[in-house]
């Protein structure tokens, strides 16, 4: 039994997936799944925390640990398990730091009531010096010693749309976020700009890499996502809870963004309308009157942003695809008649993946907030012909890739239909962009170069 198992003076071991605690050098390559059991104490709890604060009390900062270099970082990841992109991005990350010889493991949650105090246990057994979070905040973890740092990856804008008290900085914690807008946001928020920077995505090419012989085409197109109508997802996304006036205005947008769509031909710069002035003439439309200079009028564009305009797009753009061979991975898609047909369940990352990524011709790409998903990344380290949905962002698609060269965006739907025939009658040209893409993949989008990114920094601290 570790030294720190003993001073919770509790049996903790049976609560990791009814097993035994693995010992602490077995931990440096573990994937742990943590909450499964029921087995709780608040006062054990009390215990870990306290045995914690000793066990961290002077220890080194990540910085000085790797400019002494007597031995490797120790990197805890954290992630919640019902989350894809986010348990996928800890395995990689996790994969990333190993290689840069750091010891790195990750605990993925479950929704259970023990998971906090597995989690403290594993703390005390691994001790990290750093812990590396998605989308959290270190409030969400107020037990843990301020020695540890805790070095978040905003992805979901999280702790952009925190307007209050958002991390609880301790001395040695910093925050990357997946967007400038996000990171903007944060520094508004009172967040210290030396504190906040930006990280980008990158692929893990031990699982994508291009095919090694020709292979022939299953799908013509291949899109991988999910999709909820909005009769079901209006409860996910809590729109109940906005003001009436508030749900009125983005109704009203909501309808009028379908025909927006529609109407847009080749030349149009984004998929989505410049959204800021799109609800201000649904407020009009409905006689409401708004107040711009309000944080509640900010938050509500980048509410109807990201969690209303994304599936409108979504589902109008794949909609319209219904006349190519088309591959669609997802949970959703049979509820819509005319795309019920290519309706396929969701897909593994990884090998399943890679599989179909290999047997597809054209990849489409579409968000309304960024371009930068794992799957690009992914998609292109796999060799894939990618046609990716132009979105307003700081850091434009322009910044990571040659478009017209590695890949290619649209705007529309009838810019991208057009590309997509042009991609399927030039198959050579398909194969060159991808195999350009790939390049460009290993030479600087790798999760590797992210983690590296991570450590460079932590080390000037």
């Amino acid at each position: 039994m570790s030294i720190f198992i003993d001073a919770l003076q509790c049996n903790l071991q049976s609560t990791i997936d009814g097993e035994s605690a693995m010992p602490v050098e077995a931990l440096s390559t573990a994937v742990v799944t943590i909450g499964a059991s029921e087995a709780y104490s608040s006062a054990s709890e009390a215990i870990a925390v306290k045995a914690l604060a000793e066990l961290y009390a002077g220890a080194p900062s990540p910085g000085e640990v790797l400019r002494e270099g007597a031995r490797p970082l120790r990197v805890m990841l954290l992630a919640p398990e019902q989350s894809v992109y986010q348990r996928f991005s800890a395995r990689d990350m996790n994969e990333a730091f190993a290689s840069l010889g750091a010891e790195a493991m990750t605990c993925l949650i479950k929704h259970g009531r023990s998971w906090r105090l597995e989690f403290l246990d594993l703390v005390g057994q691994h001790r990290p010096d750093a812990l590396f979070v998605f989308s959290q905040r270190r409030r969400n973890l107020p037990e843990l010693p301020r020695e540890l740092a805790v070095l978040g990856w905003d992805q979901d804008c999280v702790c952009g749309f925190d307007s209050g008290g958002i991390w609880r900085i301790g001395p040695r914690d910093r925050i990357w976020t997946l967007m400038d807008e996000w990171r903007e946001q944060m520094e508004s928020n009172g967040v210290e700009s030396n504190v906040v920077g930006h990280l980008n995505m990158g692929a893990n090419t031990n699982l994508y890499y291009p095919p090694t012989e020709d292979v022939e085409f299953e799908h013509e197109v291949l899109f991988v996502g999910n999709i909820h109508p909005f009769e079901n997802y209006r409860k996910v996304i809590q729109f109940e809870n906005w003001p009436k006036a508030a749900q009125a205005i983005m109704l009203h947008a909501r309808e009028r963004l379908v025909e927006w769509i529609r109407t847009r031909d080749e030349s149009e710069p984004y998929i989505i309308p410049e959204i800021e002035s799109f609800l201000l003439e649904s407020a009009g439309a409905v006689g409401v009157a708004v107040t711009t200079e309000k944080e509640q009028w900010a938050t509500m564009v980048r509410f109807f942003r990201y969690r209303i305009a994304h599936y409108v797009v979504r589902e109008r753009m794949i909609e319209s695809l219904s006349g190519f061979r088309l591959g669609l991975y997802g949970q959703g898609w049979d509820r819509f008649p005319s795309l019920a047909p290519y309706a396929k369940p969701a897909i593994n990352n990884g090998p399943e993946m890679l599989r179909v990524m290999h047997r597809s011709a054209v990849h489409v790409q579409l968000h309304t907030w960024t371009v930068h998903h794992p799957r690009l990344y992914d998609t292109a380290a796999a060799g894939g012909y990618l046609l990716v949905g132009r979105v307003p962002e700081r850091r434009p698609l322009e910044l990571e890739f040659e478009v017209g060269q590695e890949l290619d965006s649209f705007g529309s739907i009838a810019e991208l239909h057009k590309k997509i025939r042009h991609a399927l009658d030039h198959p050579d040209m398909e194969r060159e962009m991808g195999a350009r893409a790939a390049e460009r993949v290993l030479r600087e989008h790798t999760m590797t170069h992210s983690a590296s990114q991570v450590l460079e920094e932590l080390q000037r601290d």
